[in-house]
């Protein structure tokens, strides 16, 4: 996680959306506090995510969004139906190595744009 270099042939940034103003920021970042999922980001994942097939049985969704959150996962796979959402150790310490490596992945960042 902290070599920069493998962790960058493990990962690939597909999607960004920076906040439109600090007011919508703080709008999120309340919802996802209170485990709801805000139309934005709704849309966000819809757009950016692979196309939701429905479930054969017995078959594994072909993917799974890691969110940290148990609880905020739940209100994402509940907005959107047929999503996988999973929480666990493995996501967290990706998420870790993403923030860790954030200016690599999100050019202007690292040169203190807001």
């Amino acid at each position: 996680i902290t070599d920069l270099g493998k962790f960058s042939r493990a990962i690939k940034l597909k999607a960004f959306q920076p906040f439109e103003s600090a007011e919508d920021a703080l709008s999120n970042i309340n919802a996802v506090s209170e485990h709801s999922c805000t139309d934005a980001l709704h849309n966000f994942l819809e757009m950016n995510l692979p196309k939701i097939k429905k479930k054969k049985e017995g078959k594994a969704p072909s993917f799974a969004l890691g969110v940290i959150d148990p609880a905020f996962a739940t209100a994402i796979a509940d907005g959107l139906p047929g999503l996988s959402c999973r929480s666990d150790e493995t996501v967290r310490e990706i998420i870790r190595g993403c923030r860790a490596h954030l200016t690599h992945f999100v050019k202007g960042l690292g040169d203190g744009s807001q």
